[in-house]
């Protein structure tokens, strides 16, 4: 967006370490917010640009998230069963899954599991589900009305949410008046 001729097309000064010693016309642009942006401050987007890349650094290193559940599509096989790593988990978990995608447990009785509606959120999670698996440990399988299968995986808290644990709502840090090589005070 900001060198393309459909863009602002800014003519670029610095380019990616990987690409700097290629041809002219394979060399990419970089877009870091400390050594090659602060050229262009004179274009205000490029000014907020910077900005809002500072932020989403803070963000991701300090704030982080909470934990939660990652989810992914599965892709079926052509004979429409599952991967053989999620038929492991599910064996496991004491479930089969069929082609036909009815489900039999370890002792051969088909699962009856009760439709249940689970809406998708802004994090991703499935909508709509059909059949709803607890595979343990976090980790669950999901049929959608749509016929997509999901599978979800508990995902850690990053950031300060890691050091909320037990349903505490409150850090304690510790100060470091003596700790840096330089002589300033830090906190853990």
């Amino acid at each position: 967006m900001l060198f393309s001729r459909d863009g602002f097309r800014l003519r670029p000064r610095v380019f990616t370490e990987s690409t700097r010693n290629l041809p002219d016309n394979e060399k990419v642009p970089s877009v870091s917010a400390g050594e090659h942006l602060p050229y262009f401050t004179d274009i205000p987007f490029v000014v907020e640009l910077i900005e809002y890349q500072k932020l989403a650094k803070m963000r991701s290193t300090y704030v982080g998230k909470a934990s939660g559940t990652e989810w992914k599509e599965v892709r079926l096989l052509k004979n429409g069963g599952l991967p053989r790593r999620i038929e492991e988990k599910m064996a496991a978990a004491g479930f089969t899954w069929q082609p036909s995608g009815v489900v039999k447990t370890a002792n051969g009785g088909v699962v009856r599991v009760r439709a249940r509606k689970m809406m998708l959120t802004e994090d991703g999670q499935p909508e709509d589900v059909m059949l709803h698996f607890d595979l343990g440990e976090g980790e669950q399988l999901v049929k959608r009305r749509d016929g997509k299968v999901m599978y979800g995986r508990p995902t850690p808290p990053t950031g300060f949410w890691q050091y909320l644990l037990n349903g505490s709502d409150t850090i304690h840090p510790s100060f470091l008046l003596h700790n840096t090589v330089t002589g300033r005070s830090s906190s853990r």
